[in-house]
């Protein structure tokens, strides 16, 4: 007769147990982490991809408008005042003849869409001066135009411009832009004078 002697689990069985509980150790502990990481890193580039957006966006708006203003020039119902030879230094005083076609402040505050980034000739009552900043302002009901008059070739006219009053009208001749503003005026136009008659 066998008689048959049982000591407890074998060993084979303890191991076996001892390998199960590892591995579902490493389960239960391994993937949490990892997916907090993931989610960080997909939040981070779904950032970069709108801010990438918005600065594709600005740079297709920006494209668009110089497109449109390129239209504008070319457009044959009304060509732009062409571009003259470099400006010899202006006299200005009785003796300097206004450049021609000049408008007045009210039809181009009337016509700035159009007109802006284009070579202009406005003449209009002037406003305040600042001298710090070489720039005045030519004013009319519509509203206001900065002038900056910094870069003419005369420096007299400069520091006459900055030094007497003005009260005749004046005659700005220039590239028309629109400069960044503050307050109510987000968008300011302005006028790099080329020459200044008054």
């Amino acid at each position: 007769m066998l008689r048959v002697k049982l000591n407890g689990p074998s060993p084979l069985f303890c191991f076996g147990i001892f390998l199960v509980m590892c591995l579902l150790l490493c389960f239960a502990c391994a993937p949490a982490p990892t997916d907090q990481e993931l989610q960080k890193d997909v939040q981070s580039l779904k950032t970069e991809v709108a801010a990438l957006k918005q600065q594709i966006d600005q740079l297709k708006a920006g494209q668009k408008q110089i497109q449109d203003t390129l239209k504008e020039m070319q457009e044959p119902g009304e060509p732009a005042a062409p571009m003259p030879p470099p400006a010899e230094p202006s006299t200005a005083g009785p003796s300097a003849a206004p450049s021609p076609k000049a408008i007045s402040l009210s039809q181009l505050l009337q016509d700035k869409d159009r007109l802006t980034g284009t070579r202009v000739t406005v003449k209009g009552t002037p406003g305040p001066v600042m001298m710090h900043k070489k720039t005045l302002y030519l004013q009319a009901p519509e509203g206001m135009l900065e002038v900056f008059f910094g870069d003419l070739q005369d420096k007299k006219q400069i520091e006459r411009l900055g030094s007497q009053s003005l009260e005749e009208p004046i005659t700005v001749t220039g590239l028309l832009t629109r400069s960044p503003g503050t307050g109510y005026d987000p968008s300011r136009l302005r006028i790099v004078a080329e020459s200044v008659d008054f």
